[in-house]
């Protein structure tokens, strides 16, 4: 009888939690839709572009994200290709249940994320493609 009722708290607890999220996550798409972060300086700074001088796989995403959420799609591919190109595989994971893709997947994902920071760090073409295109003062 108590595990039931441990059970039903869990889950409980989980929708609760996942409700906290969405909401969170649906006030910071807001934020975002109406504020241009090329514009705006609110948003928080790449750390890792200021310790090393390169870009992260994430530089660029927050501009790619406000061009999406506008319908700009050839913009959004110019700051941040990798995000975009991955979104449908990001919402198929989000929609299926994650043990059906195996213990490959954080290692591929990894993969995917160190080569793409290489590549987008070598200043010559094509791979000066992968960069953001700079922020204008």
């Amino acid at each position: 009888m108590n595990i039931i009722l441990v059970i039903k708290d869990n889950v409980i607890v989980n929708r609760i939690v996942c409700m906290f999220f969405v909401i969170l996550s649906g006030v910071g798409v807001t934020i975002l839709y109406f504020n241009d972060p090329r514009i705006v300086k609110f948003y928080p700074i790449c750390f890792f572009r200021v310790a090393t001088g390169c870009n992260c796989p994430g530089c660029g995403a927050l501009r790619a994200t406000y061009c999406l959420l506008h319908g700009d799609f050839i913009s959004a591919l110019k700051y941040n290709p990798l995000l975009v190109i991955s979104l449908p595989f990001i919402f198929l994971l989000a929609i299926t249940k994650h043990k059906r893709f195996g213990p490959w997947l954080p290692w591929t994902v990894f993969g995917i994320l160190v080569s793409y920071t290489l590549l987008r760090n070598i200043p010559c073409w094509p791979f000066i493609i992968l960069s953001p295109p700079a922020i204008p003062n």
